[in-house]
């Protein structure tokens, strides 16, 4: 976070507490100096590098990008539904309250667990829902799944089709990665580059089998690695910059792909006009044809 703000709207912003709750007592009992100066009013316009509150630095002053290895049984929403637990309730409290909004981008199901990806910056979010590698090709996601029954031997072929159709659906699925992981224990890695209601455990039960655990490990460039499950960290400054890229590139092909359809709009007009004219043309040639022939008619007959 760079340059000066009031101090109320920098605790609002960061999810400490609302603007209209920060006053001279709140700044006092938090101990709020700005290079050990008490900060007096809300009102203040401070550095927020150069704060403190009791005593220490705040923490997380810049946009928070967070990869989270969420557990089974809870839920990518910020909304709560009765008792279900919230991917929220895996972050500090004041992240949820931040502004702009912390959003999970890339859903997870209830029982799946793994990567999920959360960012307070739009542009990050949409690049992962709806980007493109600079080859055009859409951004990868890899789980790790455990099947109820042994494989077949058939699942590469059938996941790379791109003719598994789900139930209730019209339009097969993308053609998807099958790589088999341990065939005792029925584990296959699956990288699928789309994302539909429960997919896996759908594209399963079209092939004959049951998806029994699913473990997602990979959103585009960005690895879960070693994170523990249930802990969230930071995204590296190049993670964070490879899917920005991704989405940069799939900005220039949206430009370059709605110039071209501006230029053949303009053509298939050109070409609309041209035959109109033409056809004009043709119809006022006609009709003086016409004229011709019907007063060669009248004076053939006057004769």
């Amino acid at each position: 976070m760079s340059g000066k703000i009031r101090v109320d709207k920098l605790f609002s912003n960061l999810g400490y507490v609302s603007r209209s709750n920060i006053n001279a007592a709140w700044l006092r009992q938090n101990a709020v100096m700005e290079n050990g100066i008490p900060v007096g009013t809300s009102k203040s316009v401070i550095d927020p590098k150069r704060l403190t509150v009791n005593g220490a630095p705040i923490p997380y002053l810049e946009p928070l990008h967070l990869a989270v290895n969420k557990p089974q049984g809870y839920i990518c929403s910020r909304d709560r539904e009765g008792s279900h637990k919230i991917i929220y309730d895996l972050l500090p409290p004041a992240f949820y309250m931040r502004s702009p909004v912390l959003s999970v981008t890339g859903r997870l199901d209830k029982w799946a667990s793994g990567l999920v990806l959360l960012s307070q910056d739009g542009l990050f979010v949409s690049s992962v829902i709806e980007g493109a590698k600079v080859d055009g090709t859409p951004i990868e996601k890899v789980y790790e799944v455990k099947f109820q029954k042994p494989f077949t031997g058939q699942e590469e072929l059938l996941f790379a089709s791109g003719k598994i159709k789900l139930e209730h659906e019209d339009s097969p699925c993308l053609p998807a990665g099958f790589e088999v992981i341990d065939i005792q224990e029925r584990l296959a890695r699956l990288t699928l580059f789309e994302g539909r209601y429960h997919q896996i455990r759908r594209m399963a039960a079209a092939i004959g089998n049951q998806a029994i655990s699913v473990h997602r490990v990979q959103v585009g460039p960005i690895h879960l690695k070693d994170l523990p499950l249930g802990k969230w960290r930071q995204l590296t400054q190049q993670e964070y910059e490879s899917v920005l890229e991704q989405a940069s590139t799939r900005a220039y092909v949206q430009r370059k792909t709605q110039h071209i359809n501006k230029l053949e709009h303009m053509a298939r007009k050109s070409a609309r006009v041209e035959k109109h004219n033409i056809d004009q043309e043709e119809k006022e040639e006609e009709e003086e044809e016409e004229i011709a022939m019907s007063d060669l008619a009248k004076e053939l007959l006057g004769k």
